[in-house]
């Protein structure tokens, strides 16, 4: 029997030489390089970090540098560099900060690093409530910041640069004494309420609903109805930085809406208001698609509601009570006021009666019940009307918005808009 090399033995028995040349031929091959893997690479636990070659501390002192030297993405840079996960670094990188800023070494601090008193924190929070948020006064962490440093140097005299009320301290301040950061809503001019101005209100409306029927007491408010309304959030992938959404029309795009509706629960038509200069501009809302039967349509230089308008909406009311003694409640929006608006309903029988300056949200039946919920269901059927087909250009368009807006109001019921006045009117 031939002998056999040990070599020439495989797991299965022996090779033949044809076997054997060709594993020569792959020994004599360049190996492939194999690059050496970073440390911790994308998808190892994070408790491998204790087996790092470089301790936390270092790599905070390297962000603190780099973002002293300008350098704006310091955490992606940081990470991406040691191969840290970002959201931990970030996380941890804030609970150092944080700490740093509460604790701070004493070669670092520079001095003295006396704070406020149980008793002169809490002096500070009430000042705070009661003279910014409680008036409605703008105050942010900056103003936090200045006030009690302001604070503090009239306390400590000789120590007035060694507090810096820092982003931890006012971190730790806000919430100690449960504040938060809002996004304002805005408004130009501060309204100081007279009670005594709505309780007369209140007095004005009970009586007319005592003395005229239901039916002639109405209420009116105009609004404006964007062809796509509410905030656009939309549902993408976990993780990703942002989602993408190609629109095909303006979405500040629009137009106005009044709406005018009777303590009786009768809601009148919608009166739809274009901005144009001409008929012309109507055309874009009429059709064989839209019931004109269920809308007014008019149009002004700015799209708001004008005395013209105001004069034909005040003949569509004279319409309904046919010249018998009528209530019509409004906001002070200055058409509303103007003398010559104000001869045309004295003429047909119609008392104005205003919801006091500040007091729409409680005391106005549109915005205590109706305009909200109006506008909530147009946003769902708008959307109904895209997704039947979301590749088309041109389904978010203003007729599309007319047609949800006539459906939306079919869908508020005489028991909603009653409830609206009870609740508004204290019946």
């Amino acid at each position: 029997m031939e002998n056999i090399h040990p070599n020439d033995v495989t797991k299965h028995g022996t090779v033949n030489d044809g076997d054997k040349n060709e594993a020569e031929k792959e020994k004599l091959l360049p190996k492939k390089k194999v690059p050496k893997k970073k440390y911790f690479p994308k998808g190892n636990h994070y408790k491998k970090y204790r087996d790092a070659p470089w301790v936390w501390e270092d790599v905070f002192k390297f962000i603190e540098r780099i973002k002293a030297e300008g350098e704006y993405h310091f955490i992606r840079v940081t990470s991406e560099l040691y191969c840290i996960k970002y959201s931990t670094l970030k996380n941890k990188y804030a609970k150092w900060s944080l700490n740093n800023e509460l604790n701070p070494a004493d070669d670092d601090r520079g001095g003295h690093n006396k704070s406020f008193t149980e008793e002169q924190e809490r002096n500070l929070f009430e000042w705070i409530v009661e003279v910014y948020i409680k008036n409605d006064l703008f105050f942010d962490n900056e103003s936090l910041k200045i006030s009690a440093k302001k604070i503090y140097g009239s306390l400590y005299p000789k120590e007035i640069n060694t507090f810096k009320a820092s982003k931890g301290w006012i971190c730790s301040f806000k919430e100690k004494w449960q504040l938060s950061s809002f996004i304002a809503r805005k408004s130009k001019k501060a309204t100081n309420i007279d009670a005594s101005l709505t309780e007369k209100f209140l007095a004005d409306c009970q009586a007319a609903i005592r003395r005229i029927p239901l039916k002639f007491v109405f209420n009116m408010d105009e609004t404006f109805w964007r062809t796509l309304n509410g905030k656009l959030n939309v549902i993408g992938i976990t993780g990703s930085d942002n989602r993408n959404l190609v629109l095909n029309i303006n979405d500040k795009e629009g137009f106005t809406a009044i709406f005018i509706v009777a303590a009786d629960g009768n809601f009148l038509k919608p009166i739809v208001v274009l901005k144009g200069k001409t008929s012309r501009c109507l055309k874009k809302i009429t059709g064989d698609d839209i019931d004109a039967s269920k809308i007014q349509m008019k149009y002004s230089d700015n799209g708001w509601v004008s005395v013209s308008i105001m004069i034909f909406m005040l003949k569509e009311i004279h319409k309904i009570t046919k010249g018998e003694e009528s209530v019509l409640i409004l906001d002070q929006f200055s058409v509303h006021m103007c003398d010559a608006v104000k001869k045309v309903a004295e003429k047909l029988n119609i008392t104005f009666i205003y919801v006091p300056s500040g007091r729409t949200a409680e005391n106005q039946p549109l915005d205590v019940g109706i305009n909200g919920p109006i506008k909530s269901i147009g946003r769902r059927i708008i959307k109904e009307i895209y997704m039947m087909d979301p590749f088309i250009k041109d389904k978010l368009t203003i007729k599309n918005a007319v047609k949800a807006l006539i459906e939306s109001k079919d869908e508020i019921t005489k028991e909603t808009i009653e409830k609206s006045f009870v609740k508004a009117l204290n019946l």
